[in-house]
């Protein structure tokens, strides 16, 4: 008998134990109150993806920056001389309204030149009175045929250093022929056309045109024995 009432004393401390152990552990948190992240933790953003990065920059507007102004002097105007070349095909009285009295007269080949106080070179007929009045000159008839024997700056405007045909061509929008040596004048001659207007220049270099090179002739194209 006294063995089982130490038995049960036995049990019910046990028991006691165990019920004491359980009540003294903290009571675990439920699942809705778990936190993922520790709260002491220190937040930190998330670093940008360097992808999206450049594409946001690419994207952003680049501020726009107005082009500094530099000052440059204007090119000088290279043309042809429109004013010179309007004199081929004019009458003598045409002309001579236009450019004043004639100051020199000189016979050229089977025609006859006229310079005039404002031109530019001498103008050349075909057709003239063929007797010398005692005062003045013969008149020409009908159209002059070209102007002759005039420095190439005159009609390549602004010409001022020796310039390669092709550039010449290129600049004052001429044809350019040829260049070929010729034993009348001793010297190159360097052939142009515009429109029907042939160009002829005397130059001292094959294939270059100086500012002084020498228009011998600036007209319609007539016999070749004319001049």
């Amino acid at each position: 008998m006294r063995r089982i009432i130490i038995l049960l004393l036995t049990l019910v401390l046990a028991i006691t134990v165990l019920a004491a152990c359980q009540n003294s552990a903290p009571p675990e948190p439920e699942e809705s109150e778990v936190s993922l992240v520790p709260s002491e933790a220190p937040s930190e953003e998330p670093s940008p993806d360097p992808v999206e990065s450049e594409e946001e920059s690419s994207e952003a507007p680049e501020e726009s920056e107005e082009p500094e102004e530099v000052s440059q002097e204007p090119a000088p105007e290279q043309r042809l001389n429109t004013d010179l070349l309007g004199d081929i095909g004019l009458t003598f009285d045409q002309i001579r309204a236009r450019r004043g009295e004639v100051i020199e007269t000189e016979g050229i080949g089977g025609g006859l030149s006229y310079f005039f106080e404002r031109g530019y070179g001498y103008h050349v007929w075909l057709d003239w009175e063929h007797d010398w009045p005692e005062e003045g000159y013969p008149l020409p008839f009908g159209a002059s045929h070209a102007i002759v024997y005039f420095p190439a700056n005159r009609l390549f405007l602004e010409l001022t250093a020796p310039t390669s045909t092709s550039d010449i061509a290129r600049i004052y929008r001429v044809g350019y022929v040829m260049s070929e040596f010729c034993d009348y004048y001793d010297n190159y001659i360097s052939t142009f056309l515009h429109g029907d207007i042939h160009i002829d220049v005397k130059t001292a270099t094959a294939g270059v045109v100086a500012s002084d090179s020498l228009i011998v002739f600036a007209g319609r194209a007539i016999d070749d024995n004319a001049l």
